[in-house]
């Protein structure tokens, strides 16, 4: 199954949750109110983490609605 790499900017995050309503198996909000992702590693303000395909449509419907665009998506070569 061919998986993907999230990279969330947890500096420009708002908490408004729209990616946890939409997705809360891969993202929630951590106890300093910004997005976090179970799994995920943090890098100077980055979350980099992985998903599988089949949760790659949902979480670019949280990518897409997030209105300060935090969250990208490549696929992983």
């Amino acid at each position: 199954m061919k998986k993907y790499k999230v990279i969330i900017d947890r500096r420009k995050c708002i908490a408004c949750a729209i990616c946890v309503s939409l997705v809360p198996d891969v993202f929630s909000l951590a106890t300093d109110g910004q997005i976090q992702s179970n799994g995920f590693i943090e890098k100077n303000g980055l979350l980099v983490g992985e998903i599988e395909e089949s949760q790659l449509l949902a979480v670019q419907q949280a990518a897409q609605a997030c209105t300060e665009s935090v969250i990208k998506i490549e696929a992983v070569k």
